[in-house]
């Protein structure tokens, strides 16, 4: 029997923008090729990008299946010729021009080698009207995955009654025409069942969280736990820490009353920032408020030198983006697999404070709980220059190991390829 196909579309894929936006994508691919499927990519030109975009998962590329055929795809838009700029100038930042550009281009070059079924990944969600319009021509099966909710999500309501009824009716047409959409959250599958719930459309919801590989955490299980140095580490490996998005300044505002509290922890604590550097305006704090040795910015780490850096810690900070409620940062379940420094987590009430709450993750505060967040951090920095460290545990995260979640997704393939034969 024939290898099975499966076209993918995705606006982000190595090596452009952070691993966080395709890391999922490229370990389902990983394992999935181990099962005999093959993949061809539909997915932006770092030449020509949609918007400037930086390489900031140009490691994940090793991790692409061997045999893999990606088509980069260029911004219609892209230069400095006059029918460019006005094209920019009317499309703004929307991802629709590059989305007609795929279908137009997978039309073209796949029509006549059909894949079996496709598979999109959101956001952004102009992948899913390209998945859409392939889908229909090539009368095959389409998957979406669902990252991060379309109607309901902070972006959402930031735009207007008209544009929000486009939407929502957009998102009505998806489900009706999907072979199956994935939801990454359970709080995002609760919601979606709510907004569909008849057995017909129903049935096509399905939950697969995120994950982490946890190949990648196995050297770490067998070390013993101990503190690695004499100085408190506060590590952070998220992307985006901008005022708009994750807003660092309630973290800072809680490390600054420590050193008003406990003016000797402004010398005995560590900042180390893995990954995409933090807005200029934060960095400019940890300049006057900190020695300079005492902050570290690690840049982007392939995984064996992340892993290493994150058993160091001896506290783990992240800010969630505000009113992001369904989503959870893959960052969590990279934490929780070292299975050592606890989690200082500030966000709403949502899908990654219950991660962190239920699972005994460490501590969760609201945006306005910046007190108690501080008296958190000066808690586990107590316990750690007392000699008994605070530790968390990584029993329960084993359900969220990457491999076992993409053989769920092969289930929903098989099932989309069995459909369609």
């Amino acid at each position: 029997m024939p290898m099975p196909v499966v076209l993918v579309i995705s606006r982000y894929f190595p090596p452009l923008s952070s691993a966080g936006s395709s890391i999922r994508l490229i370990k389902l691919m990983k394992f999935a090729s181990e099962q005999g499927w093959s993949f061809k990519v539909l997915t932006q030109d770092p030449e020509r990008p949609v918007i400037p975009e930086k390489r900031l998962s140009e490691f994940l590329l090793a991790e692409i299946p061997a045999g893999t055929d990606i088509l980069r795809i260029g911004n219609p838009f892209f230069g400095g010729g006059i029918v460019a700029r006005l094209g920019r100038k009317m499309a703004g930042n929307s991802s629709l021009p590059w989305g007609l550009s795929v279908v137009w281009q997978g039309w073209k070059q796949l029509h006549q080698a059909r894949p079996d079924i496709i598979f999109v990944n959101t956001p952004p969600f102009s992948n899913i009207m390209a998945g859409m319009a392939l889908a229909a021509l090539f009368s095959i099966p389409l998957v979406v995955d669902i990252k991060d909710d379309w109607v309901d999500s902070p972006a959402y309501w930031k735009k207007g009654p008209f544009r929000r009824m486009i939407e929502n009716w957009v998102e009505q047409q998806v489900i009706r025409k999907v072979f199956a959409t994935i939801t990454v959250t359970r709080t995002s599958y609760d919601a979606w069942k709510r907004r569909y719930p008849s057995p017909a459309l129903a049935k096509k919801i399905f939950y697969i969280p995120n994950g982490g590989d946890l190949d990648e955490y196995r050297i770490l299980w067998n070390r013993k736990r101990k503190p690695e140095s004499d100085r408190f580490l506060l590590l952070t490996a998220a992307a985006g820490y901008r005022p708009d998005y994750r807003d660092l300044s309630f973290f800072l505002e809680a490390l600054e009353q420590i050193f008003d509290r406990v003016p000797l922890t402004r010398d005995l604590v560590d900042i180390e920032i893995v990954g995409e550097e933090p807005d200029d305006r934060y960095m400019s704090w940890f300049k006057s408020h900190m020695p300079k040795a005492s902050v570290q910015y690690s840049g982007i780490l392939n995984r064996l030198a992340l892993v290493e850096h994150l058993w160091k810690a001896d506290l783990f900070f992240l800010v969630q983006p505000q009113h992001n409620f369904t989503a959870i940062s893959a960052t969590l379940y990279e934490f929780w697999a070292v299975g050592k420094a606890p989690v200082l987590l500030f966000s709403e009430t949502g899908a990654s404070s219950s991660l962190v709450i239920e699972n005994h993750l460490g501590g969760h505060y609201q945006f306005s709980q910046v007190e108690e967040a501080s008296r958190y951090i000066e808690q586990v920095y107590q316990a750690y220059c007392e000699h008994h460290p605070i530790w968390i545990e990584r029993s329960g995260v084993e359900m969220y190991d990457r491999r076992k979640l993409a053989q769920q997704m092969l289930t929903i393939w098989e099932d989309a390829l069995n459909e369609r034969r």
